[in-house]
């Protein structure tokens, strides 16, 4: 076992480390794109300029503390979870824009697979680029989420919003 030569690995025997025969990856979509349903992607240090579509039954786990940075000019959903049962633990989010006209571009984490868990995270300095407010930490479409030990600050409007679809706004956030 050890660190592989790139900066995230899928780990398809589950013992948490690096085994040679592994694949190894350095940007965290191909990883994903990659993967299998089941598998766990490891990420380890770094600042990853990135939008990422899980759209498996994946759990991204943080080696260490990995960074999604937006460098303040790309849209997000940082992360947009699309598949059912995935695990998202570990990461801190920023600097990514938000825009009230594309309800998609919610900044940070933008949920819509059910059993969905995030955890030990940070997501902060999520702008909105119009007057409305649109800058969104975790939104939240699906049933069965799991958010916990999560840290969101510094965002233009609602730092967790949980509803039960697009076309139907809650009356609380």
């Amino acid at each position: 076992g050890g660190q592989p030569y790139s900066d995230m690995f899928i780990d398809t025997n589950g013992n948490g480390e690096y085994d040679p025969g592994e694949p190894a990856f350095y940007s965290i979509q191909d990883a994903i794109d990659n993967a299998s349903d089941g598998d766990t992607i490891k990420v380890y240090d770094g600042v990853y300029y990135e939008n990422l579509v899980i759209d498996k039954e994946l759990t991204l786990k943080s080696a260490s503390t990995p960074i999604l940075d937006g460098g303040n000019t790309t849209y997000g959903p940082a992360v947009h979870i699309t598949a059912d049962n995935v695990t998202f633990e570990g990461f801190i989010i920023r600097n990514y824009i938000s825009n009230y006209t594309n309800i998609s571009d919610i900044g940070g984490i933008l949920i819509e697979g059910n059993n969905a868990i995030v955890n030990d995270s940070i997501i902060y300095n999520i702008q909105s680029d119009s007057s409305n407010p649109a800058g969104i930490g975790i939104d939240i479409h699906a049933n069965n989420v799991k958010v916990t030990n999560c840290t969101v600050y510094d965002v233009d409007s609602i730092g967790i919003r949980v509803r039960h679809d697009w076309s139907n706004p809650p009356t609380t956030s």
